[in-house]
């Protein structure tokens, strides 16, 4: 019974206890879609693979740069506009575009027929170097926890993401349909308020904002519906 309390604080919070940062998030979320449609346009291809194959930055900036093109940023990024973008939000703005483009007319009430999706683990820390052979230093070994940690709760997130998109495909669809920022988006998060509570593995304690909601949920949507049979094709 907790559970659901829970969530519906964490989307709560994401226009209450945040209310004063309300302006520069809802920017920041429209320039990352904006963004998401130029890469997506730049080079659909690299687009599509960067998500269906759940790529990570390093891989997206050595294979496929158009998706990183600054050109895609609009001139106020970098003047009076931060924009932080790490693998997930990268990801989801483009999953975002793709399901607008592919997914208008399709209509999934059942994701059963589609196999388990794979999400990227953290690697194991190392404790030393694999040229040498000789202890890390106390600052490289910190580093590497740090980036566990965040690739921890990336992979958490991702699960949780293919959890909720799988027990209610439909309810998914109307939240990464709904206009960024608008109550009707709100609305559509605090109807799975159930849903979402039951996909919170026993133990997990992960603040969602309504971004990280929605970044998960278009990513595993986008994902879920390519792994039915025919795909987006």
């Amino acid at each position: 019974m907790i559970r659901p309390i829970l969530i519906s604080a964490a989307l709560l919070a994401s226009t209450s206890a945040f209310a004063g940062k309300a302006d520069d998030q809802a920017m920041e979320r429209k320039v990352l879609a904006e963004f998401g449609k130029c890469v997506v346009k730049l080079d659909p291809v690299s687009a599509k693979t960067a998500v269906l194959s759940d790529l990570e930055s390093a891989e997206i900036y050595k294979n496929h740069k158009k998706l990183m093109d600054s050109s895609c940023l609009p001139s106020t990024v970098g003047s009076g506009i931060r924009l932080q973008m790490d693998d997930v939000s990268l990801k989801a703005a483009i999953a975002q575009t793709l399901i607008y483009r592919d997914l208008q007319n399709s209509q999934f009430n059942d994701f059963t027929q589609a196999p388990p999706l794979t999400h990227r683990q953290p690697y194991p820390l190392k404790t030393v170097n694999d040229k040498t052979g000789l202890p890390l230093s106390e600052k490289a070994i910190k580093s590497q926890q740090e980036a566990i940690a965040r690739k921890t709760l990336a992979y958490t997130v991702s699960r949780f993401g293919e959890c909720v998109v799988r027990s209610d495909p439909a309810s998914a669809r109307n939240v990464v349909f709904a206009r960024i920022g608008t109550p009707e988006e709100m609305a559509a998060m605090k109807a799975m308020a159930p849903v979402l509570s039951s996909c919170i593995a026993k133990g997990e304690n992960v603040a969602f904002t309504r971004l990280s909601i929605r970044n998960t949920l278009a990513v595993n949507y986008y994902r879920l519906a390519n792994a039915m049979p025919g795909g987006t094709q």
